[in-house]
């Protein structure tokens, strides 16, 4: 699947005003990124990466901030580093500084990002970046990618950023790069959900039998608010029969972890006895192997 990283420029920047900060220390090192492999979006891929019990196992070479490192927009850097020029590029994008924007970039993408900020759409585009004011952008990771470093951010109002990052005299410099790669769209993928564990249930609640003309309500408490509820059953497909987000429109019950699924009997394949599985996930998903159970049980006869 191709995607476009384009051109780093793409709505990073947070407050207008600049300020000395403490950027983190700038290393790099063996990491592994365990990817869910049922994750929405998510291209199988043998070749990168180790599958193992529905995860995908990145050996990658970068640095990680599992917390995130806020960075605020900066004019006294060098681009010594690549949080440097994340910070640098976040001031020029405040301050709405054409120059300063393109000077940031490497040689062979200047021309792109000029075409860009000098178009017709230039000054539009500058307007909108430049109230993303107090957007708490974060730095999230960085790795050594095809000879220069994919570095992922996020704010609060555009969410996730990739950014590509190569030295060029000594300097950090943004670049353009066109990539096929599944390796950068899993990463992007894995920081754009953060996966987080699988939670407990505290409670479901539900009859354990109906005609499959009629309905089936289930009632349960989401141990997280907005939290995703997916119920799947032991038949053949691993298709998920139900998806439910927390406070959302197919949540009956509105109260914040307070749910009341309603599941339909023609959403089983045929009569007979299932087990129903229950997953609670920060992140929607479709599908399951066949080999993923979920953490809660129950029986329910469908006739």
């Amino acid at each position: 699947m191709k995607h476009l990283l384009l051109y780093t420029c793409f709505l990073l920047f947070v407050c207008a005003h600049s300020y000395a900060q403490t950027l983190p220390r700038f290393s790099s090192g063996n990491v592994t990124i365990a990817i869910p492999s049922f994750m929405p979006g998510i291209i199988p891929d043998s070749v990168n990466a180790v599958a193992a019990n529905d995860t995908l196992f990145y050996a990658m070479h970068g640095q990680v901030f599992k917390k995130g490192v806020k960075v605020a927009p900066g004019s006294a850097v060098t681009l010594a580093t690549p949080w440097q020029t994340i910070a640098a590029m976040a001031g020029a994008y405040s301050k709405k500084n054409k120059q300063q924007i393109i000077n940031l970039y490497e040689t062979g993408s200047k021309s792109k990002i000029q075409a860009l900020l000098q178009g017709s759409n230039g000054a539009n585009f500058l307007s909108i970046v430049s109230v993303a004011a107090n957007a708490n952008l974060r730095i999230l990771a960085g790795f050594e990618y095809r000879n220069g470093w994919l570095v992922f951010t996020k704010d609060d109002l555009y969410g996730l950023h990739e950014n590509y990052i190569v030295k060029q005299n000594g300097q950090y410099k943004l670049s353009a790069l066109d990539d096929t790669s599944s390796i950068s769209w899993n990463l992007g993928l894995f920081y754009k959900y953060e996966p987080r564990p699988l939670v407990q249930f505290t409670d479901i609640v539900m009859r354990d039998s109906l005609l499959n003309t009629d309905s089936v309500t289930i009632t349960l408490t989401a141990p997280i608010p907005r939290s995703w509820v997916a119920i799947f059953y032991d038949k053949p497909g691993g298709s998920v029969t139900s998806l439910v987000q927390d406070d959302a429109l197919n949540d009956l019950d509105k109260r914040p972890q307070k749910m009341t699924i309603r599941v339909p009997g023609s959403a089983f394949i045929e009569k007979g006895s299932y087990t129903l599985y229950f997953v609670c996930l920060n992140y929607p998903v479709q599908r399951f192997s066949k080999n993923f159970k979920g953490q809660k049980t129950r029986q329910l006869v469908v006739y």
